[in-house]
């Protein structure tokens, strides 16, 4: 059972409210001595830092892992890319003879994004959300190429990749 004096109306207060009571109470006299000493402000701004520096600790360790995420997904769609047109059906860009010159583009581009990839595993957020933006507007690039926007020799006939 708890049990507080309020000294300003001398009140007796029991029970869970005396508890809280007690807490007000307290803090109200640290804001009194925080006051007195000016020290107020200081105060709240390392208050108020430390909660922004908590709250980026954590957003940041789990945006390194989305971004990472984001980066194998973004290698994924274009290695499954490259296979379906070298293992399965050719993949038209429109251009006839010329979309060797696009398959040679992907490849690279696989390449690239596979070594950097692997040599960037153990490197800061930065690089792998860098990684993902580039990569994720070249595979995009590439699907449009192979659709929508299919050179004059195959025209888009509606279907995705295929003629």
């Amino acid at each position: 059972m708890y049990c507080t004096f309020n000294r300003i109306n001398n009140t007796v207060y029991v029970g869970l409210y005396a508890e809280q009571i007690k807490k007000r109470n307290k803090y109200e006299r640290i804001l009194q001595q925080k006051q007195k000493e000016n020290n107020w402000n200081n105060l709240s701004n390392y208050t108020f830092h430390f909660i922004t520096l908590k709250i980026c600790f954590l957003t940041n360790k789990g945006m390194n892992k989305i971004w990472k995420i984001f980066n194998l997904i973004v290698l994924g769609i274009l290695c499954f890319i490259c296979a379906l047109g070298t293992f399965y059906k050719h993949i038209a860009f429109g251009w006839g003879l010329g979309d060797l010159l696009w398959y040679l583009f992907m490849y690279v581009a696989l390449l690239t994004h596979a070594i950097l990839t692997i040599i960037s595993r153990k490197k800061p957020v930065n690089r792998h959300k860098y990684l993902t933006i580039i990569f994720l507007v070249f595979t995009i690039y590439i699907c449009l190429q192979a659709t929508i926007w299919r050179g004059s020799e195959y025209s888009w006939n509606g279907k995705i990749f295929y003629n």
